[in-house]
């Protein structure tokens, strides 16, 4: 369900955006329902788990393949695994009506604080 919902919202995408993250987040929101079932589910098989995996492999191309790089610097890595941790944190907290923050705004912040050679990375590879 979540790579069908990631692959509906980003379609038609062209680059990494603020709009991108918008798109996304409310494909997700619109099956809240299941995502707040699904994440209960603390196993080795996990959406959590899923999900990071997802998006660390996500970036972790794009990286390699706009730089040309055969393996991520230590730096880099630590970078996507700081930024998708804090992401898909703030969107449990949002998928369970936690945070106090129009989701614009909330995606503003995200695409703000996603490290400059990833957003490069990401706008390239969609």
């Amino acid at each position: 369900m979540f790579r069908q919902d990631y692959i509906q919202a980003t379609n038609q995408a062209h680059s990494y955006t603020i709009s991108l993250l918008i798109q996304v987040t409310q494909q997700l929101l619109s099956h809240k329902s299941f995502y707040r079932q699904v994440y209960q589910v603390n196993s080795q098989n996990s959406i959590n788990h899923y999900i990071y995996q997802f998006n660390l492999k996500l970036a972790t191309q794009a990286v390699m393949s706009n730089y040309h790089q055969e393996h991520l610097t230590v730096e880099q890595t630590l970078a996507i695994k700081y930024h998708t941790y804090g992401t898909m944190a703030l969107f449990q907290e949002l998928l369970y009506d936690q945070l106090d923050i129009p989701l614009n705004d909330l995606c503003i912040f995200e695409y703000q604080r996603t490290p400059d050679f990833l957003k490069q990375a990401l706008s390239k590879n969609f």
